[in-house]
């Protein structure tokens, strides 16, 4: 069973990450705060703190890079053939 001290870890280990975005750094304030005083998130703060946590993972962060790194010069003729025509 997670207590309050776990979650308030996940969500300080997050803010100490320094691929965190600032838009996302003043959310995970907010809701570390709200956490505090009300010991729990609603769902949907639950699900966005999932999301911004995995953002940051090593995964998501090696995924991102694989796909940039894939993203060519055919890839971007057709992503640009796509904006026009739609």
């Amino acid at each position: 069973m997670k207590t309050q001290r776990d979650m308030l870890e996940r969500i300080d280990a997050v803010l100490r990450n320094p691929n965190l975005k600032e838009t996302s750094k003043v959310f995970l304030i907010s809701i570390k705060e709200w956490y505090e005083n009300k010991g729990t998130l609603s769902e949907r703060q639950n699900e966005s703190f999932l999301k911004i946590e995995y953002r940051c993972s090593d995964e998501y962060i090696q995924k991102k890079r694989l796909w940039v790194e894939g993203y060519d010069e055919d890839k971007r003729g057709i992503a640009k053939i796509c904006a026009t025509y739609y």
